[in-house]
């Protein structure tokens, strides 16, 4: 209620930059207290908002996207945060580059996105794209690094164990059968 009341007070001096970045911040306490719907309603009024000034911030964008792909991941909304994952970084790439630190945790979400919705190749695509940023910016220790490594890992091991046999080694299976007289794995 107190913020409430800070956003009508401070309302009426600031400009609609600082007004959306209120908003935004208002919608982080009101996550962690797990009111999602009513920080995703403050989210989208302060996207909207920042999205109408061009000379705003990217990364007060994608910092207001990533929050808002917090809800829709809580609330299970999977489909949806393949676009703003997208956007996160597409705004980030745009402020920073291409190789900038600041891309590996929005590109490491937007992988779990996509492997959320089963789609591993896509995945192991926004994995592979995000090692570089890793290996040249800050190297294999740091935090967000190492947690992109072991889901790019799994997603890879995952990918491996879904593949067929090809038809050579199904091939070579059905020799050793008829030599051991056993089933062969493949």
């Amino acid at each position: 209620m107190v913020l409430h009341k800070a956003i009508a007070r401070y309302g009426r001096t600031a400009s609609s930059t600082e007004m959306a970045i209120l908003r935004g911040n208002l919608a982080q306490l009101l996550i962690q207290q797990k009111q999602y719907t009513d920080a995703e309603i403050l989210l989208q009024d302060s996207l909207a908002s920042l999205n109408q000034h061009t000379g705003s911030e990217p990364n007060q964008r994608a910092s207001l996207l990533n929050s808002l792909a917090f809800i829709r991941h809580k609330q299970g909304r999977f489909a949806e945060l393949i676009d703003l994952d997208r956007e996160e970084v597409r705004l980030l790439e745009a402020a920073f580059g291409g190789e900038h630190f600041y891309l590996v945790a929005p590109l490491n979400n937007w992988a779990n996105s996509l492997v959320k919705l089963d789609r591993a190749e896509e995945s192991a695509a926004v994995y592979a794209r995000a090692m570089p940023v890793c290996n040249e910016t800050t190297g294999r220790d740091e935090q967000p690094c190492r947690v992109l490594f072991d889901d790019y890992a799994t997603v890879l091991r995952g990918l491996v164990a879904r593949r067929k046999p090809s038809r050579w080694q199904r091939a070579v299976a059905r020799w050793r059968e008829t030599q051991t007289g056993k089933m062969a794995p493949v």
